[in-house]
């Protein structure tokens, strides 16, 4: 009887050890995600309010003016159009469809040497369909 005691306490603190290592994962991947949600909060509110500072009306339209702009860097340019995409607005797709037209770089890309196919393309289809993540991070 001992041994089958120790054989069941055994095996309970084996099931504790696994319970407090998942929970301790979940945290830490909880955590993980709600610093990375505020990340993109944080970056794409600063962009609105570059744009909106120097071009006016609203975040969307402020974007889509400052993408056009030919007097930006390619480097801030790009980080605009991420940013349309992570807003995922359908008023943004002419101006971002606008940008397929020029002459954009492809794999591999420098965001300092022109505009990025990806990042464009990536933007479009976050504007076009089903964003998720812009529901949470616009929250958080």
């Amino acid at each position: 009887m001992k041994v089958e005691r120790s054989a069941n306490l055994g095996n309970l603190s084996l099931r504790r050890v696994v319970l407090v290592l998942t929970a301790c994962f979940l945290l830490i991947s909880a955590s993980l995600l709600f610093v990375a949600l505020h990340r993109i909060g944080t970056d794409v509110r600063a962009a609105c309010y570059e744009a909106t500072q120097e071009f006016g009306g609203d975040c969307v339209e402020a974007l889509a003016s400052y993408v056009a702009s030919g007097d930006r860097t390619f480097e801030e340019r790009n980080r605009v159009i991420w940013a349309l995409g992570e807003i995922g607005d359908a008023r943004a797709l002419p101006a971002l469809q606008g940008l397929l037209d020029g002459e954009l770089i492809g794999t591999p890309c420098h965001v300092r040497r022109g505009i990025c196919r990806y990042s464009v393309e990536k933007a479009i289809a976050l504007c076009d369909g089903v964003n998720i993540v812009r529901w949470v991070w616009w929250w958080i």
